[in-house]
């Protein structure tokens, strides 16, 4: 197995993981989501964002469905430099916009987190059967 597709693989489990325990327990979660609010927290977020998007862009190639890893990558590297961009001042004002619905985004998070991590496995599982032809 090619490194790119077992780190994508981890991380897909990563991805499910951390989406169960948003999903079970919401306030166990919310101390990491304060923490992306602080100044440390926004590079931090930054970064993981940045190295999914890597992950996901070098594992495409020999995946089930390269385009769609590859798009998938773009939008997590671009996440990335977004997180750069807005701030701590920005992260922090849409905390508090957040702020009514805290447990039903970070469920909501989770879910999609569960969603996406099981496709990034499925993906980069096997090899792309030959087209007909």
């Amino acid at each position: 197995m090619k490194i790119s597709r077992m780190l994508a693989t981890i991380l897909g489990f990563l991805m499910m993981m951390l989406g169960l325990c948003a999903l079970l327990v919401p306030d166990r979660v919310l101390p990491f989501a304060r923490f992306t609010t602080t100044p440390n927290g926004v590079y931090l977020a930054a970064g993981i964002r940045l190295l999914i998007g890597l992950i996901l862009l070098m594992a495409a190639g020999a995946s089930r469905f390269p385009t769609v890893l590859r798009i998938l990558g773009g939008f997590a590297i671009l996440g990335g430099i977004a997180t750069l961009v807005i701030s701590v001042a920005g992260a922090q004002t849409m905390a508090e916009q957040m702020l009514p619905y805290v447990t039903t985004a970070i469920r909501g998070i989770g879910a999609f987190l569960i969603m996406l991590g099981t496709f990034v496995v499925y993906a980069v599982s096997g090899t792309r059967s030959p087209s007909p032809g």
